[in-house]
Protein backbone atom coordinates (compact mmCIF):
# COMPACT_ATOMS: atom_id res chain seq x y z
CA UNK A 1 0.00 0.00 0.00
CA UNK A 2 2.61 2.46 1.02
CA UNK A 3 4.48 1.47 -1.97
CA UNK A 4 1.23 2.02 -4.17
CA UNK A 5 0.58 5.37 -3.01
CA UNK A 6 4.20 6.29 -3.25
CA UNK A 7 4.08 5.61 -7.12
CA UNK A 8 0.72 7.58 -7.60
CA UNK A 9 2.48 10.45 -5.44
CA UNK A 10 5.22 10.27 -8.42
CA UNK A 11 2.43 10.15 -10.96
CA UNK A 12 1.29 6.87 -11.72
CA UNK A 13 -2.24 6.69 -13.04
CA UNK A 14 -2.72 3.15 -11.99
CA UNK A 15 -0.71 0.83 -10.10
CA UNK A 16 -1.30 -3.26 -10.15
CA UNK A 17 0.08 -6.54 -9.00
CA UNK A 18 1.59 -9.27 -11.36
CA UNK A 19 -0.10 -11.70 -9.60
CA UNK A 20 -3.17 -11.51 -11.69
CA UNK A 21 -1.21 -12.30 -14.98
CA UNK A 22 1.09 -14.83 -13.46
CA UNK A 23 -1.58 -16.59 -13.40
CA UNK A 24 -2.88 -15.97 -17.29
CA UNK A 25 0.41 -16.83 -18.39
CA UNK A 26 0.69 -20.09 -16.37
CA UNK A 27 -2.53 -21.02 -18.12
CA UNK A 28 -1.48 -20.57 -21.52
CA UNK A 29 1.97 -22.29 -20.58
CA UNK A 30 -0.56 -24.85 -19.55
CA UNK A 31 -2.54 -24.86 -22.83
CA UNK A 32 1.04 -24.76 -25.10
CA UNK A 33 2.01 -28.13 -23.45
CA UNK A 34 -1.58 -29.60 -23.80
CA UNK A 35 -1.51 -28.81 -27.41
CA UNK A 36 2.03 -30.03 -28.06
CA UNK A 37 1.16 -33.04 -26.34
CA UNK A 38 -1.68 -33.72 -28.44
CA UNK A 39 0.74 -32.80 -31.51
CA UNK A 40 2.83 -35.55 -30.53
CA UNK A 41 0.72 -38.33 -30.06
CA UNK A 42 0.49 -41.07 -32.93
CA UNK A 43 -3.13 -40.81 -34.70
CA UNK A 44 -5.61 -43.03 -35.26
CA UNK A 45 -6.55 -43.32 -38.82
CA UNK A 46 -8.81 -40.81 -40.72
CA UNK A 47 -9.56 -40.08 -43.72
CA UNK A 48 -7.01 -38.23 -45.30
CA UNK A 49 -7.45 -34.46 -45.35
CA UNK A 50 -8.42 -32.21 -48.49
CA UNK A 51 -5.69 -30.08 -49.95
CA UNK A 52 -5.32 -28.40 -53.19
CA UNK A 53 -1.30 -27.92 -53.80
CA UNK A 54 -0.63 -24.64 -55.56
CA UNK A 55 2.87 -25.69 -55.65
CA UNK A 56 5.74 -27.61 -53.96
CA UNK A 57 6.27 -25.09 -50.98
CA UNK A 58 2.30 -23.30 -51.10
CA UNK A 59 -0.56 -25.92 -50.22
CA UNK A 60 -3.73 -24.25 -49.47
CA UNK A 61 -6.43 -26.61 -47.30
CA UNK A 62 -10.16 -25.47 -48.37
CA UNK A 63 -11.61 -27.50 -45.06
CA UNK A 64 -9.71 -24.96 -42.64
CA UNK A 65 -9.78 -21.31 -41.53
CA UNK A 66 -7.44 -18.81 -42.87
CA UNK A 67 -6.19 -18.27 -39.59
CA UNK A 68 -5.22 -21.60 -39.23
CA UNK A 69 -3.79 -22.01 -42.75
CA UNK A 70 -1.45 -19.09 -42.28
CA UNK A 71 -0.28 -21.00 -38.81
CA UNK A 72 0.76 -24.14 -40.56
CA UNK A 73 2.69 -22.12 -42.71
CA UNK A 74 4.15 -19.80 -40.17
CA UNK A 75 5.28 -21.80 -37.73
CA UNK A 76 7.05 -25.14 -38.04
CA UNK A 77 5.85 -28.50 -37.45
CA UNK A 78 8.17 -29.12 -34.73
CA UNK A 79 7.42 -25.88 -32.64
CA UNK A 80 3.91 -28.02 -32.19
CA UNK A 81 5.69 -31.22 -30.99
CA UNK A 82 8.64 -30.39 -29.82
CA UNK A 83 8.94 -32.61 -26.35
CA UNK A 84 9.66 -31.84 -23.39
CA UNK A 85 8.75 -28.11 -23.08
CA UNK A 86 11.06 -26.24 -21.16
CA UNK A 87 9.45 -22.98 -19.89
CA UNK A 88 10.79 -20.10 -17.50
CA UNK A 89 10.28 -16.79 -16.56
CA UNK A 90 13.77 -15.81 -16.14
CA UNK A 91 14.54 -13.84 -19.68
CA UNK A 92 18.46 -14.63 -18.52
CA UNK A 93 17.93 -18.07 -18.68
CA UNK A 94 15.94 -18.28 -21.90
CA UNK A 95 18.68 -16.19 -23.20
CA UNK A 96 21.10 -18.46 -21.79
CA UNK A 97 20.11 -21.48 -23.42
CA UNK A 98 19.49 -19.27 -26.72
CA UNK A 99 22.57 -19.05 -26.70
CA UNK A 100 24.65 -21.75 -25.47
CA UNK A 101 22.02 -25.19 -26.66
CA UNK A 102 20.66 -23.41 -30.33
CA UNK A 103 19.13 -27.42 -29.62
CA UNK A 104 17.13 -26.31 -27.02
CA UNK A 105 14.82 -23.45 -28.83
CA UNK A 106 12.24 -25.47 -30.41
CA UNK A 107 11.40 -26.89 -26.95
CA UNK A 108 11.03 -23.58 -24.83
CA UNK A 109 7.59 -22.25 -24.48
CA UNK A 110 6.72 -19.41 -26.52
CA UNK A 111 3.83 -18.44 -23.71
CA UNK A 112 4.28 -14.59 -22.22
CA UNK A 113 5.86 -14.01 -19.22
CA UNK A 114 3.75 -12.43 -16.60
CA UNK A 115 4.86 -9.27 -17.57
CA UNK A 116 4.47 -9.18 -20.90
CA UNK A 117 0.88 -10.62 -20.37
CA UNK A 118 -0.24 -7.70 -18.01
CA UNK A 119 1.78 -4.78 -20.36
CA UNK A 120 -0.50 -6.18 -23.22
CA UNK A 121 -3.71 -6.64 -21.25
CA UNK A 122 -3.01 -2.60 -19.84
CA UNK A 123 -2.22 -1.08 -23.29
CA UNK A 124 -5.29 -2.69 -24.69
CA UNK A 125 -7.27 -1.88 -21.98
CA UNK A 126 -6.75 1.78 -21.33
CA UNK A 127 -6.09 2.67 -25.29
CA UNK A 128 -9.62 0.95 -25.54
CA UNK A 129 -11.11 2.94 -22.20
CA UNK A 130 -9.55 6.24 -22.96
CA UNK A 131 -9.06 6.29 -26.89
CA UNK A 132 -5.20 6.75 -25.83
CA UNK A 133 -2.88 5.75 -28.78
CA UNK A 134 -0.63 2.89 -28.00
CA UNK A 135 2.50 4.69 -27.81
CA UNK A 136 1.34 7.53 -25.40
CA UNK A 137 1.24 4.51 -22.74
CA UNK A 138 3.79 3.33 -20.72
CA UNK A 139 3.93 0.43 -18.58
CA UNK A 140 6.52 -0.19 -15.64
CA UNK A 141 7.76 -2.70 -13.58
CA UNK A 142 9.21 -3.06 -10.26
CA UNK A 143 11.24 -6.49 -9.94
CA UNK A 144 14.50 -7.78 -8.54
CA UNK A 145 15.54 -9.34 -11.66
CA UNK A 146 17.97 -7.19 -13.72
CA UNK A 147 17.47 -9.38 -16.67
CA UNK A 148 13.56 -8.26 -16.60
CA UNK A 149 15.07 -5.21 -18.96
CA UNK A 150 16.53 -7.42 -21.34
CA UNK A 151 12.64 -9.29 -21.96
CA UNK A 152 10.92 -5.86 -22.23
CA UNK A 153 13.63 -4.84 -24.78
CA UNK A 154 13.13 -8.04 -27.21
CA UNK A 155 9.54 -8.15 -26.96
Amino acid sequence: RRLASFLVALGATYVTDTSGAADIALLETAAEFVARYRQSQPRKWAAPEETVAVSATNQRFPNRPAAEQLASVVRPLEAYTALPMLTSACPGWVCYAEKTQPSSIPHISTAKSAQQVLGTALKRAVCAATSTPPASVFHVTIMPCYDKKLESSRA
